[in-house]
């Protein structure tokens, strides 16, 4: 449990695809779409039917191939090579979206009938796209972040924003970012240091359309700040800027998406 300085190669001999982060562990696939996990396992959420940490990487699935990941907090998302969507960990708020406020120790498969391409959990929520441009939300939703226009906790997923087809997604942890067809921006739930990117701080319960005029290919939220890419490689960033995240020079929180100028 020794901290490290600089990047160590870990997993020798395994080669992996795709990799996701959360708190205080993590979730991969390797090259063959088996899941790999390691670190705190306090609420299963390292999916290996155990509460143990681990100390280095475990494979925790065999015959279900996947091709995407992501992790909340202390929950975990993935995408089956068949478009199935599944979830294990904490449960609290319903954000592994079964249908209950129990947790999962190894990946159990949701919303069956449905085929998904994009996911992205975040705290104590989760967001997907499925196979024909649908959004999807589901978990805590307090301040909005389900996005369906009440702050109620859903226990399955829901479709939001119906009519608009998406193609990009984002969840922060009390908020939600999509990118749709046409690359319009959108956003809602929390609206602190006007993350939102709407020019208020109003918390909003409905997807609303941001950065009018610009299309946009790539986003990433955290927390209470944001980054996207527009369509001619221009960076653009929005919200809290007390340690300047926002990479602008200054420290003056953005209540719009900003271009960078470096």
């Amino acid at each position: 449990q020794t901290n490290r300085l600089t990047p160590v190669q870990i997993t020798s001999g395994t080669k992996f695809t795709k990799i996701s982060g959360g708190l205080d562990f993590n979730v991969a696939i390797d090259e063959e779409g088996n899941l790999w996990s390691w670190g705190w396992n306090g609420n299963g959420q390292l999916g290996d039917g155990t509460q143990t940490n681990r100390l280095t990487p475990a494979q925790i699935t065999s015959g279900t191939k996947f091709i995407q990941i992501t992790t909340g907090n202390v929950h975990s998302l993935a995408i089956d090579e068949e478009g199935n969507l599944w979830s294990w960990g904490n449960n609290s708020w319903g954000q592994l979206g079964n249908g209950t406020q129990n947790g999962r120790l190894t990946p159990v498969q949701i919303a069956s009938g449905t085929k998904f391409t994009k996911i992205s959990a975040q705290h104590d929520h989760s967001l997907a796209i499925d196979i024909d441009g649908n959004l999807w939300s589901w978990g805590e939703n307090r301040d909005g972040q389900i996005g369906d226009g009440t702050e109620k906790a859903r226990l399955t997923p829901v479709q939001i924003a119906k009519g608009i087809k998406f193609k990009q997604i984002s969840a922060a942890t009390y908020s939600g970012f999509a990118i749709d067809s046409e690359g319009n921006l959108w956003a809602w739930g929390n609206n602190y240091s006007g993350l939102l990117g709407d020019g208020t701080k109003i918390d909003r319960l409905k997807p609303v359309r941001i950065a009018k005029g610009i299309k946009f290919i790539q986003l990433s939220v955290e927390y209470f700040h944001g980054l996207a890419v527009d369509e001619e490689g221009n960076l653009w960033a929005w919200g809290n800027n007390s340690n300047g995240q926002l990479g602008d020079g200054t420290t003056i929180e953005k209540t719009i998406p900003t271009k960078v100028i470096f």
